[in-house]
């Protein structure tokens, strides 16, 4: 089994296959869209959510489940069975960090704290951790406090993160939002266009037809601005992520039982 990176490009999974152009320029379009940039995207997915999608047919479907399959991958995965996939390998080259150094469990039954069991528990019975989870704001500096450990930092990370993607995207991704920032791509992917077009090698304005012409513009124009959209988010992303992480640190004994209490959502 050949692993991937859920961070790769969704549609890197079907570019290579002989596919009719214009049913993957259709593709690159949905993409946008329905905010399905990344792998990890995809396989959050069902195959009914993605056959009621333009351009995901019974023949892409099968494509994508194949190569997801083959990479260990499958749609319908949950963020949890995505996040175990995604650290596999460094848990099998890090075995000693899963393996608890005392007991199995503290006196009143919760698992080792750090432990995957552990993080579900938290996420499925929060109560159990929290003493007074919906008491005032005196009571809950009293009650029982969770450590911030390395994993449920990620979960928290990884929560945020796709919650930061799915604000961006819905901003920048979707096509005639009265956004005024879409707008701002709209008009710059039509600039990108008349330039391409106007630019074009003399070998194409002299083999090609008008139509064909337009559509390679267009292709271009739509690939450059989609490669914008996705620098244009990462970065911004990168950028929520580190304030998001500082303020982990620094406002977790504080304000731990209102990260929890999100994360329970």
């Amino acid at each position: 089994m050949k692993r991937i990176s859920i961070d790769s490009r969704s549609l890197g999974l079907i570019e290579d296959e002989d596919i009719r152009p214009s049913l993957l320029r259709k593709l690159k379009e949905s993409v946008i869209s329905n905010s399905i940039y990344r792998i990890e995207d995809l396989c959050e997915k069902t195959e009914d959510e993605l056959l009621s999608i333009d351009g995901f047919d019974a023949q892409i479907l099968c494509i994508i489940k194949t190569k997801l399959q083959d990479s260990g991958l499958s749609l319908g995965m949950t963020p949890e069975e995505l996040l175990q996939y995604e650290d596999a390998e460094y848990d099998r080259l890090h075995p000693e960090e899963n393996v608890p150094q005392n007991s199995d469990s503290f006196d009143d039954g919760i698992p080792i704290v750090g432990s995957k069991e552990w993080l579900a528990d938290v996420i499925k019975n929060p109560d159990k951790y929290i003493h007074g989870f919906h008491l005032d704001q005196d009571q809950r500096e009293d009650s029982k406090k969770v450590p911030l450990t390395i994993e449920l930092k990620r979960r928290l990370m990884c929560q945020h993160e796709n919650k930061v993607r799915r604000d961006l995207n819905e901003k920048l991704g979707v096509r005639a939002n009265v956004r005024m920032i879409a707008d701002d791509i709209e008009f710059m992917k039509m600039h990108l266009f008349r330039t391409f077009f106007a630019e074009q090698p003399w070998y194409i304005r002299l083999f090609k037809t008008r139509e064909e012409r337009f559509a390679l513009a267009k292709d271009e124009a739509e690939n450059m601005t989609m490669g914008y959209v996705r620098n244009l988010i990462e970065e911004i992303v990168r950028v929520r992520q580190q304030s998001f992480s500082k303020e982990l640190d620094e406002c977790w004994d504080k304000n731990w039982f209102n990260y929890l209490e999100d994360l329970k959502r």
